[in-house]
């Protein structure tokens, strides 16, 4: 009856031969073409494309890296894609070249009366932030707060007229090393600007260079409650993340 018909339908969509029904897989075609077939043994009538059960629409497929990926900071030798940044895979391709700003944590929190952007002008420039917030912010049981969250940062950014975002890990834990995030290969929209992770060991030279002293200092500051975001004097920087999205049909 009913129970045995369903189980049918699944034991054939769940099949492995249908490859999980991935974006462009064959299982995929096959699955369509199955339900299709049902479809029309049911007696429903077709009002998908051209007069069939079908309806296709865009994809963007998950991202990958291409070796066109640069950066290359005043007075600095250019960097490598991999070494001494890596774009995150909601990053756009497009190359950008700009003054730098630093904008602290990247955060406006009005319950914190916090600020990062309140006397600045991100117009045309990058702008380079931290990771995370300050620690004093995170719940009992150290769970950080949204203001964390790299999407809120880079959109606070984008907002405010930012051409790219360059992210610097906060200080690493005792015993640990400062590393590069890895690229996730999984799908993810592009915000609509560049924005890379960048070293600590490329970024602490640019940093001392345009007049703003350590990144450890400039933490410390942060996390005392004190503004610390401010141009970086005569520091110019120009970059393409070096990824590309395939588009499909489905």
């Amino acid at each position: 009856g009913e129970t045995q018909r369903f189980r049918t339908h699944v034991a054939y969509l769940a099949n492995d031969e249908l490859e999980g029904r991935g974006v462009g897989s064959k299982g995929i075609d096959q699955a369509a073409d199955y339900i299709a077939a049902e479809f029309k043994g049911l007696g429903l009538e077709p009002a998908g494309d051209n007069g069939t059960y079908f309806q296709s629409f865009p994809m963007t497929l998950s991202p990958t890296l291409t070796d066109t990926g640069k950066l290359a900071f005043s007075g600095d030798t250019p960097r490598k894609q991999g070494v001494d940044f890596i774009p995150y895979n909601f990053s756009s391709d497009d190359a950008f070249r700009g003054g730098i700003v630093f904008c602290g944590y990247g955060i406006v929190n009005p319950d914190k009366q916090w600020d990062d952007f309140k006397d600045i002008d991100l117009t045309g420039s990058a702008a380079l932030m931290f990771t995370d917030e300050p620690p004093s912010w995170a719940d009992e049981n150290g769970n950080p707060t949204p203001n964390a969250m790299l999407r809120n940062k880079i959109y606070n950014a984008k907002d405010r007229g930012a051409i790219a975002v360059l992210i610097v890990n906060t200080a690493p834990h005792e015993g640990a090393t400062d590393h590069l995030p890895e690229f996730f290969a999984e799908g993810a929209d592009a915000y609509g600007l560049p924005v890379l992770n960048v070293s600590r060991a490329t970024v602490e030279g640019r940093v001392a260079a345009g007049g703003l002293g350590t990144l450890d200092a400039l933490q410390k500051k942060l996390d005392d409650g004190e503004y610390a975001s401010s141009v970086l004097a005569h520091m110019e920087v120009s970059g393409q993340a070096g990824l590309t999205r395939a588009k499909t049909t489905a």
